[in-house]
């Protein structure tokens, strides 16, 4: 029981780190673009 509890909690921890790269990328290139002058988001 204890070990299946670390494994959602190691699972939870990388699913979290993940997501934070994901946004953190996305952010980046959202910003890079924007520098750019591209109107891609604006329709």
């Amino acid at each position: 029981m204890i070990f299946a509890r670390q494994g959602v909690y190691a699972m939870s921890l990388e699913y979290l780190l993940l997501t934070f790269i994901a946004l953190n990328g996305s952010r980046m290139w959202i910003n890079s673009a924007r520098e750019r002058g591209s109107h891609a988001f604006s329709g």
